[in-house]
């Protein structure tokens, strides 16, 4: 069971936790600072925002798809007054796809998140830094990642925060509505969003993480089933985990 919930109350409390937890993740590690995708969603831009007021040296980069102007991103490093490299990696996906051949669309989708953190990693080797992850625990639990994609990090700062926790955490640091309000998607493919793609909501998924149940006994004997399903794609990966 989770040791601490961040409320409105206590955020600015445990944004400075969180930035003490990854300070020290650096220091362990003689690491130069913090390598992040920005993707334009809250959980990359609440850990941009946490670095940031950590004074944490921050690599950033944008890894778009195609043609993708990736706007909340750059509402994101606008208001941080940052900057991030970008780097389509369509050419990239396209050079893994073509002496594959026809296989089934979520292999082909899954392609995407393994690429962006291959050059992640790439940008970390060449600073010296550390990836940092940004999934959290309402993710994790249903296995909502790619499994050696976003699910691959040196550290997750918010692998013990449920989705609900990330949002009051987001308005904490001041993050725009824009971002804290739009509906959560891994822009795996066009309109997709993550409560469409797993079948639950994400106040279904919290409550049943910090009380047991979601208030519907069908619903939590799915969420059993799907967390046992996914236990594979759990990994080393160090996790924020609380005191």
């Amino acid at each position: 069971m989770k040791n601490f919930v961040i409320t409105p109350q206590n955020a600015a409390e445990y944004a400075d936790k969180i930035i003490a937890w990854i300070k020290q993740k650096l220091a362990s590690a003689n690491s130069s600072g913090v390598v992040l995708g920005l993707s334009g969603g809250i959980d990359s831009a609440v850990v941009a925002y946490l670095c940031k007021r950590g004074r944490i040296p921050l690599h950033m980069l944008m890894l778009p798809d195609g043609d993708n102007p990736m706007e909340d991103a750059r509402l994101v490093l606008d208001d941080l007054g940052m900057e991030a490299d970008v780097v389509d990696i369509a050419p990239l996906a396209a050079m893994v796809e073509e002496p594959i051949g026809d296989m089934p669309d979520m292999a082909r989708i899954n392609i995407r998140p393994r690429l962006r953190m291959i050059m992640l990693y790439a940008l970390a080797g060449k600073h010296g830094a550390l990836v940092a992850g940004t999934g959290n625990m309402s993710e994790i639990f249903t296995g909502y990642f790619t499994k050696w994609g976003d699910g691959a990090s040196d550290f997750m700062p918010l692998a013990n925060l449920t989705k609900g926790e990330v949002w009051t955490l987001a308005r904490e640091l001041g993050i725009p509505s824009k971002i804290v309000d739009k509906a959560p998607s891994a822009d795996l493919f066009h309109g997709q969003t993550d409560e469409s793609e797993m079948g639950f909501s994400y106040q279904q998924i919290d409550s049943f993480l910090l009380l047991g149940s979601s208030g519907d006994e069908a619903v939590d004997e799915r969420l059993r089933a799907r967390n046992k399903v996914m236990e594979h794609k759990n990994s080393a990966v160090e996790r924020f985990a609380g005191w």
